[in-house]
């Protein structure tokens, strides 16, 4: 009995230097890397409202680019290539609606001067294929099945895709032939090539769910319908901030 209770004692002994790694694990150890993560998060567009016809649009009417900054919500599907390399399938939407007047104009009702008002609004939904690179791990193998993530994995990365586009104006506008003030609807609507870079990083609570940060600058622009005719592109750049929920398995 007492030689079996030696043996208990030193097998017991020996455990001990190994609960502080236990425990570590228990709090957030996988059975190995995840292999695909889905991110959801919301934030401004910052449209960069350049071109000709955007141009025109703040020279004649009371609009700047600041007008065109639109709430936007984005979602990614991204499954790992290589430990540090993702592929990347993304969706976003953003639209936003912006009153105005024009500078110079106004018309007289009953010996008043009324502002000649319209509203623009632009919509863009891009669909895009990006490669996310990881500069730092993203966690490490202690054994044959467990898997220590890291607490904070930065990102960077690009890609491209398409964009569909809506640019709408209605309201009421001055005739540039005779100076006549008539109610009308201008819209242009299509799809056009995009790229992208963009930063960010994911901060784990637990082994799946996370915070995500990310910035991302989109290039791009469109060809303008038969209601813009005369003007040469429609911008559709600009810097999208967003904060949203990681989730990985």
């Amino acid at each position: 009995m007492r030689k079996r209770g030696l043996i208990l004692a030193t097998a017991a002994a020996s455990l001990f230097p190994a609960l502080p790694a236990a425990v570590h694990a228990q709090d957030g150890f996988m059975f190995g890397q995840p292999k695909v993560q889905a991110t959801l998060r919301a934030g401004p567009v910052l449209h960069r409202a350049g071109g000709d016809l955007f141009d025109f649009f703040q020279s004649e009417l009371t609009l700047d680019r600041g007008d065109f900054r639109a709430p936007a919500i984005a979602g990614e599907f991204s499954i790992v290539a290589y430990p540090r390399v993702d592929v990347v399938l993304g969706a976003a939407y953003s639209n936003v609606e912006s009153r105005s007047e024009f500078r110079d104009f106004v018309e007289e009702v009953d010996g008043v001067d009324v502002p000649i008002q319209q509203t623009t609004s632009l919509r863009v939904i891009p669909l895009t294929v990006s490669m996310r690179f990881y500069p730092l791990s993203r966690g490490r193998t202690i054994s044959a099945l467990a898997w220590v993530p890291a607490r904070t994995t930065p990102y960077v990365g690009g890609g491209g895709g398409f964009a569909f586009y809506r640019l709408a104006q209605y309201g009421d506008f001055v005739s540039q032939d005779d100076f006549s003030i008539f109610t009308d609807r201008w819209e242009s609507s299509g799809q056009a090539a995009v790229g992208h870079v963009f930063a960010g990083l994911d901060h784990w609570f637990s082994p799946r769910l996370g915070l995500n940060i990310e910035g991302r600058y989109t290039a791009g622009s469109g060809t303008p319908g038969d209601d813009f005719i005369g003007f040469e592109s429609v911008d559709l750049s600009g810097l999208q901030m967003g904060v949203g929920l990681a989730l990985r398995w």
